[in-house]
Formats: C-alpha cells, sequence, structure tokens
C-alpha cells in the first residue's frame, strides 16, 4: 500500500465494510469497497464475532489489503455517548474535571472502560463536554478478531463520531441546525448537528425490531422474515397507497408503519430536550443514512411525520472515486456508508472530532513508541560501559562464559515443555479450523438474503419487476426443463403479493428428479428469477441491459458460468419478445447460477 494509503472498516450490527482510500491535496479518492452482511438475530449473539471474523475474511479477499493497518468504527449501540455541562472553570482545570465527570456519568468502573473526550461549543460561561466509552473487554475482544484476520489496528473510534465527521466533511456549506437520522440494524441514532455543536440520543427502534414484528405475525423465524421485509417491505404514510396495493402487500406494510410510528414522537421528544437542556435550536432539515432507510417510502414517511425537507445523506459529495470503485455499485447504497468516509477523514487530518477509542493492544504499542528514544539512549550508554569495562575486567569474560552455560542448560531442560507448547498449539489450530467450517455452515444459511439485497439493487426499475425470487437445487443447464424449475426450489407461494391475507406465504422444497441419493450432498447452486417487462422504448432489450450489469459487477454472487464454460444468454435467459394486444406485459425466466454453492442435504 502507498504511504497515503488509508484502510477503514465499519464494524456495523448487520453490516461489515471494508475500503481503501488514498489521501492527496486535492481531497479524498476511494479505490476499493467492499461490503458483507450478517444477519443481526438476537439470538445468534453468541456466535457473532464467528460470524464477523468470516465476513471480514471475505472482504480482505476480495479487496486485498491483507495485513494492512486499518482503522476500524464500532456500532452506536455498543458505545456509551453522554453530553455533559461543566461550570465555568480555567483550561488548566478542565481535564481533571472531566475525568471526575467521567467517573459520575458512565455506568461502569472507570478502569474497566476505554474512554475519551471532546469539548463541544457552548452559547454561555458554561462549557459543554462530549465523553464517550466503550468496556473495555468488548473493544479488546473486537480487536482480537480483526488481528486473527491479518489485518493490524492503528486506531478505533465511535461510529456515530465518524458519521458525524463525514456530515462535517460533506457539508461544509450547511450552518443551520440538522437532524441526521442513521436508522440501523438493532437502533436508530439520531446526530444532532448545529454549527461545531453536536447532540446524540440513539433509540430502540430498528431493522430488528421491525423484523421481530415480521416474525411474531406470520410465525416465521427470524431469517425468513428478514426476507419477507427485504423483498417487499415498504412503510403506509397515513393509510396511503394501503388501497392501490394488494392485501399482502398492505399487511406487510401495517406492520412496518405500527412499529416505526414511535420514531417520530421520539424525534420530536428529544428535540425538545436538546432545546430545553442544551439550549440548541428545533432542526430546519433532516438527512437519512443507514440500512434501515431503504425501506420503501421511508423518506416521505419521515418527511410527511416530522414536516421537515428530507433526503438522503451523501457522504460521497466530495470523495472522488477510483478505478475499483463502481458508481454503479456504490451510488445506491452512498448513504449507508458515512462511517467509512468519516474514518478516513479522520485519517487524513481533515476531521471535527478527534475521540479515539484505545484498546489494549494500540495503547500498550503507543507506550512502547514514546519510550524507545530512552531505550536507545539508555542502550548506547550500556554498550559504550560494557566496553570500558570489558577492557579493565578481562576476567569477566570466563564468568559471562559460566552464565551462558548455565542459560543453555536451562534451555535443554524447557525444552520438552517448549515441544508440549508446540503440540498444544497445533491442536488449537485443528479446532480453530473446525470451528471456522461450522461458522461458515452458518454463515450459509444467510446467504440468500445478501443475494435478494443484491438483485433488489439489479431489478430497480419501473419497467421491469419480479414476480418470484428462489433458489435451485443441483441446477443443470442441461436437465433446464420446465418440470425441474417448477419443483427443484424453495420459493415465496405466488410472488407473495398475490396471497390473501393469513395464509402460509411460503412452500417447502419438493422432492426433485434431480436430487441425488440420500448418501450424497444436495446443492444450491443457482437462483431462478420470474418476472414481467412492459411496453418501453427499447422493448425486451431491458432485461437483457439488466443482465450485462450482473455479468460486468465485480463483486457479484453469481458467475454466469457452467464445469467452466460460459452460458449463452438464451441458456440464462428466457424472454417473450413481445407484448400481446390484449396483456400490459411479457413475461421472462433468468436463471443465475451461484459462485458459491450451498449444502442443503446431506
Amino acid at each position: 500500500m502507498a504511504d497515503n494509503s488509508i484502510a477503514v472498516l465499519n464494524i456495523g450490527s448487520q453490516s461489515i465494510t471494508l475500503a481503501l482510500f488514498e489521501s492527496s491535496f486535492k481531497g479524498l479518492t476511494l479505490y476499493k469497497y467492499a461490503s458483507s452482511s450478517i444477519l443481526a438475530d438476537p439470538a445468534n449473539e453468541a456466535v457473532r464475532n464467528a460470524q464477523v471474523k468470516v465476513a471480514i475474511d471475505n472482504l480482505v479477499e476480495q479487496t486485498g489489503v491483507a495485513k494492512a493497518k486499518v482503522i476500524y468504527a464500532i456500532s452506536g449501540q455498543s458505545v456509551f455517548t453522554r453530553f455533559v455541562k461543566l461550570p465555568a472553570l480555567g483550561d488548566q482545570n478542565i481535564e481533571q474535571l472531566i475525568s471526575f465527570e467521567a467517573q459520575q456519568h458512565i455506568p461502569f468502573p472507570i478502569e474497566e472502560v476505554a474512554w475519551d473526550w471532546e469539548l463541544m461549543d457552548a452559547t454561555g460561561a458554561e462549557k459543554e463536554v462530549a465523553i464517550v466509552a466503550i468496556k473495555r473487554d468488548l473493544l479488546n475482544d473486537i480487536d482480537a478478531v480483526i488481528s486473527e484476520t491479518g489485518l493490524k489496528t492503528s486506531s478505533a473510534g465511535s461510529a456515530l463520531i465518524a458519521l458525524t465527521n463525514a456530515f462535517y466533511y460533506s457539508y461544509p456549506d450547511i450552518t443551520e441546525s440538522t437532524l441526521l437520522i442513521d436508522f440501523g440494524a438493532k437502533a436508530t441514532n439520531l446526530i444532532y448537528i448545529e454549527g461545531k455543536r453536536i447532540f446524540i440520543r440513539s433509540i430502540n427502534i430498528s431493522g430488528v425490531s421491525l423484523t421481530s414484528a415480521i416474525s411474531k405475525e406470520y410465525s416465521v423465524d427470524f431469517s425468513e422474515a428478514e426476507r419477507y421485509k427485504i423483498e417487499a417491505g415498504r412503510v403506509a404514510i397515513n393509510g396511503a397507497y394501503l388501497q392501490e396495493w394488494d392485501d399482502a402487500t398492505g399487511a406487510l406494510a401495517t406492520i412496518i408503519s405500527n412499529v416505526l410510528s414511535r420514531v417520530p414522537s421520539e424525534i420530536s421528544r428529544t428535540t425538545n430536550f436538546y432545546r430545553s437542556q442544551h439550549s440548541g435550536t428545533a432542526p430546519t432539515r433532516v438527512l437519512l443514512a443507514g440500512a434501515g432507510a431503504n425501506l420503501s417510502y421511508f423518506k416521505e414517511f419521515i418527511e410527511d411525520r416530522l414536516k421537515l425537507p428530507t433526503e438522503y445523506f451523501n457522504p460521497l459529495r466530495r470523495v472522488t472515486l477510483g478505478e475499483g470503485a463502481s458508481a454503479e455499485q456504490i451510488t445506491p447504497s452512498a448513504h449507508t456508508m458515512g462511517e467509512i468516509v468519516g474514518l478516513a477523514v479522520r485519517v487524513a487530518d481533515k476531521n471535527t472530532l478527534t475521540i479515539d477509542l484505545v484498546p489494549d493492544s494500540i495503547k500498550e504499542s503507543r507506550i512502547e513508541a514514546k519510550k524507545r528514544p530512552c531505550f536507545l539512549g539508555a542502550a548506547a550508554a550500556f554498550v559504550l560501559g560494557t566496553l570500558t569495562w570489558a577492557i579493565a575486567q578481562c576476567y569477566f569474560v570466563k564468568v559471562a562464559d559460566e552464565k551462558l552455560r548455565n542459560i543453555q542448560t536451562s534451555v535443554d531442560d524447557l525444552k520438552p515443555y517448549g515441544d508440549q507448547l508446540e503440540s498444544l498449539q497445533a491442536d488449537r489450530v485443528k479446532l480453530d479450523t473446525i470451528g471456522n467450517e461450522y461458522t461458515m455452515v452458518i454463515q450459509d444459511r444467510y446467504r440468500s438474503v445478501e443475494r435478494l439485497e443484491e438483485l433488489r439493487g439489479y431489478f430497480a426499475s419501473e419497467i421491469v419487476w419480479l414476480d418470484s425470487v428462489a433458489d435451485l437445487i443441483d441446477y443443470a443447464p442441461e436437465k433446464d426443463d420446465e418440470q425441474t424449475r417448477g419443483e427443484d426450489f424453495y420459493y415465496v407461494s405466488n410472488g407473495f403479493k398475490d396471497i390473501s391475507y393469513g395464509s402460509p406465504a411460503t412452500k417447502p422444497i419438493a422432492e426433485s428428479p434431480n436430487k441425488k441419493s440420500t448418501t450424497q450432498n444436495s446443492f444450491i447452486n443457482a437462483v431462478i428469477i420470474k418476472g414481467y417487462w412492459r411496453d418501453n422504448p427499447k422493448g425486451q432489450q431491458v432485461v437483457f441491459e439488466i443482465l450485462e450489469r450482473i455479468k460486468e459487477s465485480p463483486n457479484s454472487s453469481f458467475a454466469l458460468l457452467f464445469n467452466d464454460k460460459e452460458l449463452d444468454d438464451s441458456e440464462i435467459l428466457s424472454i417473450q419478445s413481445v407484448i400481446n394486444e390484449d396483456e400490459i406485459s411479457a413475461p421472462f425466466t433468468m436463471i443465475l447460477p451461484l459462485k458459491n454453492s450451498v449444502v442443503v442435504t446431506n
């Protein structure tokens, strides 16, 4: 990596992102970017670190930044953020006073946390300080996971502080009070920004809240509910659109809207607190960040309820995209990239807030770096003294030889223990390998959700829409007939949109004519997509253009190959080329082989 390269890692509750920037006098350039998702199921919290490690390993392989020094951000719900008012004291007493206030406001013994602070701009004689802390053992666990992937830590920080720095860097022209809403997987974070002052509060309404409500209502597991939310989730605005949607879609939108209805009231309550207790000004605009803001009509819902102009946060306004960063890949998810831009801004010394959370590994290396000049001076003095002493006292050479023999004897005595330790280390490596294999099995369960999110980006069009998306088992082009397509996968009934409220939304995998014997594995190795295209100037070409985008995507889940042979378009896509007079659309079917197959039977 070049000296001006900046590797950043954002460890969110559900999304892990790794990116490579380059800093110059012209600003920041994004050269590489990759993101991976893990399911934020509360029931899987015990294996979260293992899932994070697998995700980071995959991202390192995709981006080629192995063994790089990275700065990383930790998700907001893991970090405590408090805003405290201080009496009007001189600057010479400020650090002592802040240390005292930190002990009062952090809900853990101060020696058990890593913490830092930032002095805010204040309107009166009183000072205001932001105190940020995280439990030290939690921070060290995250740092250990990153080290196991081969990456080296240069620094760590809060995702919310990074998001705030991204705002200051990207929107230098905004001076009025602004509310940045980060709708994440496990919390919704409200960041009030007014000049050089900020105020942060998190509310317990999130993407997990929506998925849990859907899971309870439809009596399906968490991963299935997450798929429902991604495929057909949308927000109803004061009953609008409900009459235009079918019953199933309207029912799902009602569940989501009922959960989200608490968000505007919590924002109103927080705004009143910010104004009364921190002398703040009510926001005049709203920016939306976080993957949860991808829900259809979420922006319109917030704008309608808050009565404020609302737009999506764009942290890439002042970032140049390099050769390895595709605008087509990045632009739709730009509002989720605030944390990585904020981290890069911090490394490039272009940040406004400088809060630093230091794990023990970094703390020790920084202490050693400060001591190094003293050690070098002491070593030089020691060498000079030893030479003088050796010349005057030659007989000490014999004493040194005797000590050396004693040390060698001790080494020989300890060698068997060293051999035992090496054997134990080999056993540990084997156990780690087995553990990683189990983790990969767990990770495979959630790949369907990732593929659906990817397909959603490809098919974001008013001209082309999907009726069903399903996994194929043991797919082979030579066995591709209508019977196989109809039976050999697990699918959402009737495109999900046509089922009546309360009816089962899924059908199980049927016995397949392609299924292997029970002694062999079966694999999900392809995805079948059925949809329609409507009349437009390009005709059926719009579907072929989507197929081309899938082929050209460097990080796609799909490899349009079979047995290392590239498939023709005719083997992938079956399409009705014209629209009949009595119809408004024409169907198409697309079968996309996967890069990585998933074992489904043994």
